[in-house]
């Protein structure tokens, strides 16, 4: 609570100093203004809070040191500037004051690439190219809004140099910026988007403070210095609003989302206004450079962007097939019951489990089992539908998803999949014919969850083998109670069909 109230007096300092600029000479506010208590009092409490977000949160101790730093070079510029105005209504330009506050600078840069280190564990080289596109979509931009005669006023060249000093380490800190906003994109959270709100602000604000140097001189509490009073406040709800996290992994998304595109998209829309504005001037300036080499990355970002899109899809769809045949494995099945039954579709699920299957790996190899799980999977796909799906489970099982309910459909179908199957496979130069015992379960007749139907689709298939193999329909009542099939050393099917070749 009580920092709570530190934070809400920097926002009083403000509105009353914003009050004080406004207002006649005189008033209360207008001489606490005069005075330069609030623009003291501000950064103060602003350094505070950023050392009590550094103490808060470990992981982040230095992005607030740093902002702290600033503030306090800032503060003590500004203390440096009213001794100046005290002994001198004009005091000389460039000072000790400018020195200080462009000693600022380095811990400004420091604030947000710290930001970034705290909370992005290991940027891939994608989130590179954001950040690059970023920066030079920024710097075209803020060059492009410079004023190239905000050091033409009549100043010594250590003057002008220090007048542009301002806006060019802007330009540099928004690039900065850019970069980051582009690195972490939609990722960003309220903390950051404060951080750049202060830098946007702090950028004009220099930029407003070079154009009244040149044209004879600033003035010290007017309107301009209500920008150093919001930045103070905007800093410290930052810091407050700063909450302990852990950093996360930098992975490429599985689609292309454009909210994942929008600032790089944005600082590329950016180049080019900049490029129509600037374009055909007979010159080449440095906003066009930065323009043009931001497009170029812009470019190259898009490329890598759908490469990665495509590669996590393959990943994805190789996370649903099974290695050995090809098919889809059981999260494919799972994720295609799951959609037929949840959009309430009439289906029929087949599972078969092949008879004699381990005759021919015990007799010709695995190899050899293995070439027939292939055969006979490309069997099965070949007179299925296009709308229909098979699925191996593992071992010698596969599941038929039929997207009917048809009485007369799913029995023909499991018939001619028993009989596709039993037709002689040569394998490893041996012709071989193994059996199939098939269960039927139909949705959402005998069950409407996919683990329900796939039990009774089990359930009909073990009756199956202990028939001796073929077809069997799930019987309403016989519930989840598998039962136990007649001992593969007796079962007509067990045995499987083993011929030499020739």
């Amino acid at each position: 609570m009580g920092w709570r109230l530190v934070v809400a007096a920097t926002f009083v300092c403000t509105a009353v100093f914003a009050l004080g600029v406004w207002q006649s000479p005189g008033t209360p506010a207008a001489n606490l203004v005069d005075s330069g208590a609030l623009a003291v009092a501000a950064p103060l409490l602003a350094v505070a809070v950023c050392l009590r977000a550094a103490r808060r949160v470990p992981a982040e101790r230095f992005v607030w040191w740093a902002a702290g730093a600033a503030w306090l070079c800032n503060l003590a510029g500004d203390l440096v500037h009213l001794a100046l105005l005290a002994g001198n209504p004009d005091p000389p330009f460039p000072s000790a004051a400018d020195a200080l506050w462009l000693a600022a600078y380095p811990a400004l840069f420091a604030t947000p690439v710290l930001m970034v280190h705290a909370r992005l564990a290991r940027p891939r080289p994608g989130t590179w190219l954001d950040g690059l596109v970023g920066a030079l979509g920024a710097t075209a931009v803020a060059v492009a809004v410079l004023d190239p005669g905000v050091g033409a006023a009549d100043m010594s060249a250590l003057g002008v140099a220090v007048n542009l000093a301002y806006p060019v380490a802007d330009v540099l800190l928004l690039a900065l910026v850019g970069a980051v906003l582009a690195m972490i994109g939609h990722r960003a959270d309220l903390v950051l988007t404060t951080v750049c709100v202060i830098v946007a602000v702090k950028f004009a604000g220099d930029l407003l403070l070079a154009r009244e140097q040149a044209a004879g001189g600033y003035v010290p509490g007017g309107p301009l210095d209500l920008l150093w009073m919001v930045n103070a406040s905007l800093t410290a709800a930052a810091a407050w609003l700063t909450r302990p996290r852990r950093r996360a992994p930098d992975v490429p998304e599985h689609r292309v989302r454009w909210r994942s595109l929008a600032i790089p998209l944005g600082c590329a829309v950016g180049s080019l206004a900049v490029l129509g504005a600037r374009w055909g001037d007979g010159r080449t300036g440095p906003d066009e450079i930065c323009a043009l080499a931001c497009l170029a990355a812009f470019l190259v970002r898009s490329a890598v962007t759908f490469a990665e899109s495509r590669a996590l899809h393959e990943a994805g769809r190789q996370a649903g097939t099974d290695d050995l045949t090809g098919l889809p494995n059981r999260r494919s099945l799972m994720r295609r019951l799951e959609a037929d039954l949840g959009a309430a579709r009439p289906t029929g699920v087949l599972l078969l489990d092949l008879d004699g299957f381990k005759a021919v790996n015990d007799g010709l190899g695995h190899e050899a089992g293995d070439e027939l799980l292939r055969r006979l999977s490309q069997r099965l796909q070949e007179v299925l539908r296009p709308t229909d799906l098979v699925a191996r489970l593992g071992g010698d099982e596969f599941v038929v998803v039929l997207d009917t309910t048809d009485p007369d459909v799913a029995p023909e179908c499991a018939e001619r999949l028993a009989e596709v199957v039993r037709r002689p496979v040569t394998v490893a130069g041996v012709p071989v014919r193994v059996g199939v015992s098939i269960g039927l379960a139909l949705a959402p007749r005998d069950a409407a969850e996919p683990a329900a139907l796939l039990r009774c689709a089990d359930v009909a298939m073990y009756a199956a083998k202990g028939a001796g193999g073929g077809v069997r329909h799930h019987a309403p009542g016989t519930g989840d109670q598998v039962p136990s099939p007649r001992s593969p050393a007796t079962s007509p099917a067990a045995e499987a069909d083993v011929a030499p070749s020739g």
